[in-house]
């Protein structure tokens, strides 16, 4: 087998290196590489793996070639006469693709120019060496016998001529004008290569901006408008007025719905919001109470709304009968016992009867008022001829027409035509409040905030109920004040009690470390402590043979009483005489009061205040012993109750009693406190039904050692207002007062 010639490798593919290459393998007589019926391939690595293609592959010099030793004989057996030792070969490296795994791969054509045969129709080769350094993936495929044109993939914007059509990034528009950026951010740039192979626009894309509704897309995101729903459904206006629209882009950036709303009505009671103010039928006091008809064919009802569009009520009125002389309008005509001449003068016709009658109804019928036997009617005549005027009607009376805050309060008056009437009259003065306090019923016991006005629609004192108000505090009025809608019931064994919540009394007065031989010390001042409040009690004498109880406190138009001194003292004593700068003899003297508070006050109950508090006793000392005086009792609290009805029940109290003096304690001669006044009760009704107590005494003086007794409070006042009462049973200071105690006989 013949040797392959080698040679120098040429600069570049010609046609002439080509076929003298291709010559030489055809002239290898052994049937070697350059045998033209040798299978020709990819060649194969020593696994028998196909690896990538080299000219070898295509019968051509492989680089792997070993060059021929310097003294070798290079030139080919057979015809040698044509082969070029000097022709060029081609390069071993140059980038061949690969052909297709089920292709036959021929070697290149010699010369791109020459159209050469192919054995088999559909095979391809790679293009030859000269157009592979243009096109590096170009191939050739047979048809109809002859190597077609060099062709290669879609051409890529990278600087080669992908296509094989010659020309290099023909078609991909480079250096054109385009836009970098989207929306508002897009700036001109030019189109060039990017580094993937495809077409880039070179240039800066200006800032993008908040989203705004004006057909932009401002914010650069590929989308316009995207954050104001656009196109979507929307409405304007309320009721009848409501319009369907869609949200739209406004001036300014923003979108709003473009419906408009309709132009309200007047309103109609017909389920609809035809003045379009967001409220149905409102102004019909639609579900409201109503009436239709007058007289006996009047009937009461809901408003509902009505075909018309008008409210009307949803219940019929009734029918109307003839009329009858019964005080009713029977024929529904707005008048009452319109066909009977009412009132008109009347001959009984009876001579035990008064001369003259009017006409009155009875049983259906007009008959003369004056007759025996008739029924007596409200006229100030004998009408059943008894010898009585108008009895059992219950005239004077209290009464109360209209109900709620429209109520009047009055007494019970004929008509002037044989009926009742109530006369509004100024019962009570001050209202009965409108209960914004609401209910309240008692059955333990309540205390109530002094001096602050409530108000009730109803108040119950149940048996063992107690209402009263809490200790007062410095400054305080110990005054309860209740305005009752309703009525007020005491229930027997319930009570209102302000015994002692009136003003405080004098404190007791302890023994005051200043003494001399044969000297005894006042008990806080020449006259002991007063109570507080107008009239409070006068304090008690400090002298072995004056130390006498306090006087009570002052009530409303009566003084406390004073205050006792029991016994005689014949021994000798000293006081202190500021004058002389020491003890002076006292003379014995006989047994001397502490005089009670003054009176204060009115029967008007104005203003209303409580009772005053007794005085403390006077001090003494006695054998080393300090005495200590009683104090004096606190005065009655003031109660104010306003209602139409109150009812206190047999066994059922109201008190404002004065507390009792204090007993003096230690010492021979300490004086007791005296006791307080009573308070201030007002009771304002309509009607009065008091069948228990209501009390405003004063309080009994505390005990005095040696009888040196405190005085009893004076009396409180009571002021009952009404219209009508009703078998007052026990009504106190008017059954009396507490009597101070009296020296022992």
């Amino acid at each position: 087998m013949h040797e392959k010639a080698r040679s120098k490798r040429p600069a570049a593919w010609g046609p002439i290196g080509l076929v003298a290459i291709l010559g030489l393998g055809a002239c290898d007589a052994a049937g070697s590489a350059g045998d033209p019926d040798a299978a020709v391939g990819p060649r194969r690595d020593a696994q028998g793996e196909g690896g990538s293609p080299s000219l070898g592959d295509f019968g051509l010099p492989d680089a792997s070639t070993e060059p021929p030793a310097p003294d070798a004989d290079t030139r080919p057996t057979g015809d040698a006469s044509t082969a070029d030792p000097d022709a060029a070969v081609p390069d071993p490296d140059a980038a061949i693709e690969p052909p297709a795994p089920d292709a036959t791969i021929e070697p290149p054509a010699p010369d791109a120019a020459v159209t050469q045969p192919c054995a088999s129709e559909g095979i391809r080769r790679a293009c030859p060496p000269a157009d592979l350094v243009a096109c590096p993936g170009g191939v050739q495929t047979c048809t109809d016998g002859l190597w077609g044109a060099c062709t290669g993939p879609a051409e890529r914007c990278n600087g080669l001529d992908d296509d094989c059509d010659g020309v290099a990034d023909e078609d991909l528009g480079l250096d054109a004008p385009c836009m970098a950026g989207v929306g508002a951010c897009g700036r001109e740039g030019v189109a060039v290569c990017g580094e993937n192979g495809d077409v880039v626009c070179q240039g800066q894309p200006g800032p993008p901006a908040p989203e705004a509704c004006d057909g932009v897309d401002n914010d650069c995101d590929g989308v316009i408008d995207e954050d104001f729903g656009l196109g979507g459904p929307c409405s304007a206006g309320v009721g009848a007025c409501q319009r369907d629209g869609a949200q739209v882009c406004v001036p300014g950036g923003g979108n709003a719905c473009n419906a408009v709303p309709g132009e309200p009505a007047q309103e109609l009671c017909n389920g609809l919001d035809d003045d379009c103010d967001g409220a149905a039928d409102d102004g019909f006091a639609l579900d409201a109470p109503c009436r239709v008809g007058v007289g006996e064919c009047a009937r009461a009802g809901h408003t509902i709304c009505g075909r018309d569009g008008a409210a009307t009520c949803d219940t019929p009125p009734g029918d109307p009968i003839p009329e009858l002389c019964n005080g009713l309008d029977d024929d529904c005509d707005g008048e009452v016992d319109e066909d009977f001449a009412l009132g008109s003068p009347c001959d009984g016709g009876d001579p035990a009867c008064p001369p003259q009658g009017i006409i009155v109804c009875d049983a259906g019928a007009a008959v003369c008022s004056i007759r025996p036997g008739a029924p007596e009617i409200c006229d100030e005549i004998d009408d059943d001829c008894d010898g009585q005027v108008d009895e059992g009607l219950g005239l004077g009376e209290g009464c109360t027409a209209g109900t709620g805050v429209c109520a009047t309060v009055g007494v019970r008056t004929c008509d002037g035509v044989g009926g009742l009437a109530c006369d509004p009259v100024d019962v009570p003065r001050l209202g009965v409040g409108f209960g914004g306090d609401g209910e309240l019923i008692v059955g333990d016991r309540v205390e109530l905030e002094p001096d602050r006005p409530y108000e009730f629609t109803r108040l119950e004192i149940q048996a063992g109920g107690v209402l009263t108000v809490r200790a007062r505090q410095p400054g305080e009025v110990g005054r309860l004040d209740l305005r009752v809608s309703e009525e007020v019931v005491v229930h027997a064994g319930g009570r209102i009690d302000l015994d002692a919540a009136g003003e405080p009394g004098g404190p007791p007065n302890g023994f005051v470390a200043r003494m001399y031989l044969d000297m005894w010390t006042n008990g806080g001042g020449t006259n002991g402590m007063h109570g507080q409040g107008p009239g409070g009690g006068g304090g008690g004498w400090s002298s072995p043979q004056q130390i006498v109880g306090s006087g009570g406190g002052g009530g409303y138009g009566t003084r406390g009483a004073d205050g006792v001194r029991c016994g005689q003292d014949d021994r000798n004593y000293t006081v202190w005489d500021d004058n002389v700068g020491g003890p002076v003899p006292i003379a014995q003297q006989s047994p001397r009061a502490s005089a009670g508070g003054d009176a204060h006050g009115d029967d008007t109950l104005d203003p209303l205040v409580p009772g005053s508090g007794g005085g403390a006793g006077g001090n003494n000392y006695d054998g080393g012993q300090a005495g200590i005086a009683g104090a004096g009792g606190p005065g009655g609290g003031a109660l104010r109750i306003v209602t139409p009805l109150l009812v206190v029940e047999p066994g059922g109290e109201i008190s404002a009693d004065g507390g009792p003096g204090e007993p003096g304690v230690n010492g021979a001669y300490v004086g007791g406190g005296g006791g307080g006044s009573g308070g201030a009760v007002y009771l304002a009704a309509v009607t009065l039904r008091l069948q228990g107590a209501v009390s405003a005494l004063g309080g009994a003086g505390g005990a005095g050692q040696a009888g040196s007794n405190g005085g009893a409070g004076g009396e409180g006042r009571i002021r009952l207002d009404a219209a009508a009462f009703d078998a007052v049973v026990d009504v106190r200071p008017a059954a009396g007062r507490q009597d101070p105690l009296a020296c022992a006989p």
